[in-house]
């Protein structure tokens, strides 16, 4: 996904450096952002924390129950302790860009979901 968002910022950039009718986004080009390792690595963790804290405080609206915020907590990182050693095996035979795309996706998939569910009123907020 972040390849992605990197391969279109670059086209756009490219695609609007090439304009020759419309000279004035020109000087737009140069203000597409293309973010760099560390800014990715900033962003994907403040996302996180975000969804983390957005999924703390969902649950604790509908339940009013702070074990089950806890609860809640808990299972969301039990995974990464659990399938750490698999997923660094797995990362090691697998391509890397497949393996990322597939997270990633199952990622927007289930922030989608949850979207999806809150927006249609299936789980009521």
């Amino acid at each position: 996904m972040q390849e992605f968002t990197i391969f279109l910022c670059n086209f756009l950039k490219e695609w609007v450096l090439s304009i020759k009718i419309f000279p004035f986004l020109r000087a737009l080009a140069h203000r597409l952002p293309v973010l760099e390792d560390e800014d990715k690595r900033l962003y994907h963790k403040n996302m996180k924390i975000i969804s983390h804290n957005y999924l703390a405080w969902l649950i604790l609206d509908l339940t009013d129950s702070p074990f089950l915020v806890a609860l809640v907590g808990f299972f969301s990182s039990v995974p990464m302790f659990l399938l750490g050693l698999v997923g660094g095996m797995l990362a090691d035979r697998v391509h890397r860009q497949r393996l990322l795309s597939l997270t990633q996706g199952t990622n927007v998939i289930s922030s989608f979901m949850l979207t999806l569910l809150l927006s249609t009123r299936v789980v009521p907020f």
